[in-house]
């Protein structure tokens, strides 16, 4: 069986073994892909593509009718970086609240040294409980961020289709 892997940097940096996966074939491995894009003339191209597994959430780079007229499989990893988009929410939430940017760069300018009290802040704490998020979309990654703005004691609005 032969494996190409488009995009892999984004897939393994470098931090992850590709054993696995050559144990099941041949596999070749492109790091960055001008376009990763699967369309009708590349399926049409390889008589012998049975899937295409997209290694992350959506499937909106492949001609999902081209290969469905070739009966090619295409899969994607619905729970891919559920997580870490979660905790990236947050930490652009708190960046945003907590000015976190304002106040690193008054402290490298020396400011906390001449603050007069042992507390320093750059500007007023802005505490998220008891706020209200708004969330479009209640997918996997929608359901995780109401989870957690409930655990910090925030209220929550959800709008999906």
């Amino acid at each position: 069986m032969k494996i190409l892997v488009l995009d892999g940097f984004a897939l393994n940096p470098g931090d992850l073994s590709w054993k696995g996966i050559k144990e099941l074939g041949t596999l070749v491995v492109y790091d960055r892909t001008e376009q990763a894009r699967i369309i009708r003339e590349t399926i049409e191209a390889c008589p012998n593509l049975k899937l295409i597994c997209v290694t992350a959430t959506g499937y909106n780079t492949i001609d999902l009718e081209a290969a469905k007229e070739k009966g090619i499989v295409v899969c994607n990893v619905p729970t891919y970086a559920t997580e870490s988009v979660t905790q990236h929410v947050f930490a652009m939430l708190f960046a945003i609240t907590n000015r976190i940017y304002e106040h690193a760069q008054s402290v490298k300018m020396g400011e906390w040294q001449k603050a007069p009290d042992f507390s320093y802040r750059k500007t007023p704490i802005f505490e998220i409980a008891n706020q209200t998020m708004g969330i479009v979309g209640m997918g996997r990654i929608g359901q995780s961020v109401a989870r957690v703005a409930k655990a910090f004691g925030m209220k929550v609005l959800c709008y999906s289709k």
